[in-house]
């Protein structure tokens, strides 16, 4: 009987040690959107039929604990029984480094005191040989002056100390200098290894029913936070061939916790923050005008949001050259990238090259609003001829292998008009100047007035070619049925319903032109007018 006990309670031991098996995974395939990222992870394992607790250690605390996805793939189906998430503290050996670490600084903080001890030291003796000096030569009876024997001794021995104490002073400041910047290293290691102490983590442990023995693939997909990828464009202009080029590149971050090595990358334009679900709409309530409020809660967000784009500190590293393979949904679109990327976690961002669009035909057309910029701006004019659609993002413009200046480029679907702005052309002048401004009555018994504003824009080519030229402008957009805005130059065309006028001319090689704008605001009269 006892015999029997002994072996069921082996037994019972060795599978309790079995049960339980920390799996060895790595990352394959991650999907970056534009705030997250879906992580792959795979192992495969040898297991003997039975229960098993098969964990996944050390993954990302910022994990979604809703977004698991298990896939076990074997002969014979396995039975996924329950899958539990357990965070903790990260056990590695910071603490030991860190007591190391503070016990380096402790040393190094003794020597800077011994450093500022000497420096004291040093300063006492010469101000005592400042005062032996002084006393030498200062005002004494006959009896004790020195002879100029015992002076020139005085002053001789003063000197070799001094130098002395100069080059002990020098000394003592490079030491010091030298003790600071390893008590920094010191700080910042420690800092770092203080982190590293109150790291959390999350355990993934599935437990699985294995009906024989054989070989387990277990693939843990799961979406965790801190990654992010935005749209970024390289245009380059040739001006002797009037052709375009576009690099569609990425610039990836990821701050997960957990480093990327040689994955399979695909970049996602879906968003996974925003609901599928309808908005409802909400009651839209008006009031009584009381004051005018300057602002609103959304223009402040919007203000913040281009204020965080702006800030970036960190350099993005040169882009991989293979382009990427697309897949479109009915909501979103995906590039996989033809190569295996690497990508540390907290490391620089990096480019990755999604596509090249060479070689593009260009059209070229100089723009100018002069009311709000007196320059001719070159624009070139293509078609985006891929599958691919360009997104909304940063755009950094070449001509002839020079750097020129930085824009946006909007969102271009595949065979939409892609427009690049090259820059301001100097060979083109732009002048806008107001030439007089003047209120009058009008009407039988003067009942109205009118203010008349007269304007002159004058536009110079000083190339030796035509020059194609846009010109926009707007004038007063009327709210108010009394008030009639009138434009009078130029005579052959109309502002539309938001004011804007436009007109295209073309500019002989040297030929400058004077092109008055004109426009008058009648009112009645007592009416106060405001936006003028």
């Amino acid at each position: 009987m006892n015999n029997w006990l002994s072996i069921i309670c082996f037994a019972s031991v060795a599978f309790c040690c079995q049960a339980e098996t920390k799996l060895s995974s790595t990352i394959k395939e991650v999907t970056v959107y534009n705030d997250r990222a879906a992580v792959t992870r795979h192992a495969q394992i040898q297991l003997s039929a039975g229960e098993y607790e098969l964990v996944f250690e050390n993954l990302p605390n910022a994990l979604d604990n809703q977004s698991l996805q298990l896939d076990v793939k074997a002969t014979e189906a396995v039975i996924i029984q329950d899958i539990n998430i357990n965070h903790h503290y990260l056990v590695s050996n910071a603490n030991e480094r860190l007591r190391v670490v503070e016990q380096e600084i402790k040393v190094l903080q003794e020597k800077l005191a011994q450093v500022d001890d000497q420096e004291t030291l040093l300063v006492n003796q010469k101000n005592f040989i400042d005062q032996a000096q002084k006393s030498t030569v200062g005002e004494n009876s006959r009896a004790n002056r020195p002879s100029l024997e015992q002076v020139q001794q005085i002053m001789d021995f003063s000197s070799v100390s001094l130098a002395k104490l100069s080059e002990e002073t020098r000394q003592l400041s490079t030491e010091k200098e030298q003790l600071q910047k390893q008590l920094q290293v010191l700080k910042d290691n420690q800092t770092l290894l203080f982190d590293e102490t109150q790291s959390q983590v999350k355990d993934v442990t599935v437990k699985v029913n294995v009906p024989k023995t054989e070989m387990v693939k277990v693939n843990l997909t799961y979406v965790t936070y801190g990654a992010s990828w935005t749209p970024i464009y390289d245009a380059r202009f040739s001006s002797k061939e009037q052709k375009l080029s576009l690099n569609y590149l990425a610039n990836v971050a990821q701050q997960t916790g957990e480093d990327w090595q040689g994955v399979k990358l695909t970049l996602s334009t879906a968003k996974p923050s925003l609901s599928g679900t309808v908005p409802e709409l909400k009651p839209w309530t008006v009031a009584q005008y009381n004051e005018r409020v300057l602002g609103s809660p959304r223009d402040s967000r919007m203000q913040y949001k281009a204020a965080r784009a702006d800030m970036s500190s960190k350099k993005p590293r040169p882009a991989f050259t293979p382009k990427a393979s697309i897949s479109t949904s009915l909501t979103n679109t995906a590039f996989t990238i033809a190569e295996p990327i690497t990508l540390l976690s907290g490391s620089d961002e990096q480019k990755v090259m999604i596509y090249s669009l060479d070689n593009l035909q260009a059209d070229l057309v100089y723009q100018t609003v002069p009311r709000l910029k007196e320059v001719a701006l070159l624009q070139a004019t293509t078609k985006n001829n891929s599958d691919y659609p360009l997104l909304a993002g940063v755009l950094n413009i070449f001509m002839d292998g020079r750097f020129i200046s930085r824009g946006t480029l909007g969102i271009t679907m595949p065979n939409d008009t892609l427009k690049v702005g090259l820059g301001v052309d100097e060979g083109v002048k732009v002048t806008f100047k107001q030439l007089k401004r003047f209120t009058e009555k009008t009407g039988f018994t003067n009942s109205g007035e009118r203010i008349t504003y007269d304007y002159l824009l004058t536009v110079q080519n000083n190339k030796n070619k035509p020059v194609a030229l846009a010109i926009a402008d707007h004038i007063p957009v009327s709210q108010n049925e009394k008030i009639k805005v009138t434009l009078l130059s130029p005579n052959t065309i109309q502002a539309d319903k938001e004011g804007k006028i436009s007109w295209n001319i073309t500019l002989k090689p040297m030929e400058k032109q004077e092109i008055p704008i004109k426009f008058t605001v009648d009112y009645p009269v007592n009416t106060q007018v405001i936006g003028l």
